[in-house]
Formats: C-alpha cells, structure tokens, sequence
C-alpha cells in the first residue's frame, strides 16, 4: 500500500548525472544556512560567556545547543548527505524531488527544545505538574516531525494521510503555544510577560508557514531550490532569530524571580475533578 521501497531507486543513474546550475544554487542556500547557523552558535557562545548568570545559563545552553544541531544538518545536507527520492531516480526531473533527512532529524532535535524554553519563560503562569504539560507537548512535537518524516518519504497519495496526522499534532502544539500567549499579561512583570508574547507569537507565525511549505513542494508548486531558500530562511529565523530575542535584554535574568501567578482556582478545579473522577 505504502510505496517507500522505491526511496533508493536508481542509484546509478543519480551517481552519473552531471551537476546542473539548480544544483549549485541548492548546495550554496545549505551552505549559506550552515554559515549562518554557525555563526549565531558564535554569538550565543559570546553572550553566555559575558552575560549568563547563574539562573539564566540554561537558556544560553540550550539556545548553544539548538543551533548547534542545526549547523550539523546544513553541514550535512551541503556536502549531500541522506538526500532520499521517494519517486525513485529514472529521469533528470526526479533528481530535483528529493527529502533531506538530516533536515528532520534536526527539527526532532531542536523544535521541544525551542518549546523547553517557551513553557521554561512561561513558568510563573504554570501550575503544578507543568512538567507533565512539557513531556505531553514534547512528545506532540516528535509525533509532528516523524509523521512529517514519514509523509515525504512517500509516494503518491498514501503521502498526504500522514501529512495531515502532522497537522493534528502541529495543531495540539501550537494550540499549546498561544495559550501561553494569551496567558502572558498575567505576569506582573512587563518585561517577562512582553518577552513572553514576543517569543510565542514570533514562533507560533514561523511555524505555521512550514506545513504549507511542505505542502506546496510535494504538491509539485515549489522546486526544489524554492524549498530550500523557504526552509533556510525559516530555519535561520526559528532558531538564531528566536535566540536572540529570548537572549538579548533582561527578561531572561528576570524570569525566575517572578513569583508564580499559576490560577488556583484552575488547580483546585483540576485537583476536585480527579477526585470526584
């Protein structure tokens, strides 16, 4: 039913075709991303170095990390590392019709990393047990990126099922998000609750355009060379571009001195409906 043993289909014929202008142009857009994401990497190195507390390195660590990974994919997907065609290779167009897996194993990688800090900064608006909240909405995240995964792995229609099951989790994750963005004037400190509704909104745009970026290739709209400038530029602003607001200012210092301002009616209400349950 599902036509992946065709993922690897002649070999021979990819190992033989010359490299063609669309070819280049693809490796110098993941060769620009990998320059970017590595120099981002520099920068937050920098800041944590002169500017990371004791309270606030996490953040620093774990926006280090984010683009860390995705600098390894870019290095990858340049030197044409895990570049699959579902279609199989039988003419020069197939060439162009292809999934980089390097690029979903960073998205596995980063994107609850890039929610970690979110429900991290959001904090003093969660109640107790929001470590459960973070795990559930993690694990959404992977579903979202190996149904995603699995999705461009395939051919034809049976493709578009799992496209949608990511969408379903995609949903649940960002439904997640803009709560907090709802949430976020509660804080009483401006600069936390203003960093907060940055950081939510800029992230809940940002990852609403990579679905139809999806979509549209693998709907035959967009080439190959398209995708890879939507997806660099996505990904530069989604990781260097988010490191640097959630970094730059005092927010982040401040955020674990603002006392929870969790609803505890919200929490009695959770705590009576289990008993009664």
């Amino acid at each position: 039913m599902f036509p992946v043993a065709r993922v690897m289909t002649a070999p021979a014929f990819a190992a033989q075709s010359p490299s063609t202008a669309s070819d280049t142009l693809d490796t110098t857009i993941l060769w620009i991303g990998c320059i970017l994401m590595l120099l981002g990497l520099l920068s937050f190195g920098y800041l944590r170095l002169t500017k990371a507390t004791a309270a606030s390195r996490g953040f620093y660590d774990k926006t280090m990390l984010i683009v860390a990974t995705a600098t390894c994919s870019y290095l990858a997907m340049a030197l044409g590392v895990g570049s699959i065609h579902p279609q199989g290779i039988n003419t020069a167009a197939d060439l162009a019709h292809r999934a980089f897996i390097p690029r979903y194993v960073d998205w596995s990688i980063t994107t609850p990393l890039l929610l970690l800090d979110i429900i991290l900064f959001a904090k003093p608006l969660l109640n107790k047990g929001w470590e459960w909240d973070a795990v559930t909405i993690a694990g959404f995240d992977v579903i979202m990126i190996v149904t995603g995964v699995v999705s461009a792995l395939l051919a034809g229609t049976d493709r578009w099922f799992f496209f949608w099951a990511s969408v379903g989790a995609y949903a649940v994750v960002s439904g997640y998000v803009i709560t907090l963005l709802l949430k976020a004037p509660r804080i009483p400190e401006r600069r936390v609750a203003g960093k907060l509704r940055t950081l939510t909104g800029y992230l809940s745009v940002l990852w609403l355009i990579y679905p139809f970026v999806f979509a549209l290739y693998f709907g035959g709209v967009l080439d190959g060379t398209t995708e890879d400038i939507f997806y660099m530029v996505l990904d530069v602003l989604a990781k260097v571009g988010f490191g640097f607001i959630l970094l730059l200012g005092p927010a982040v210092e401040l955020v674990d001195k603002v006392p929870s301002v969790a609803q505890p009616a919200e929490e009695n209400a959770r705590v009576r409906g289990v008993k009664l349950a």
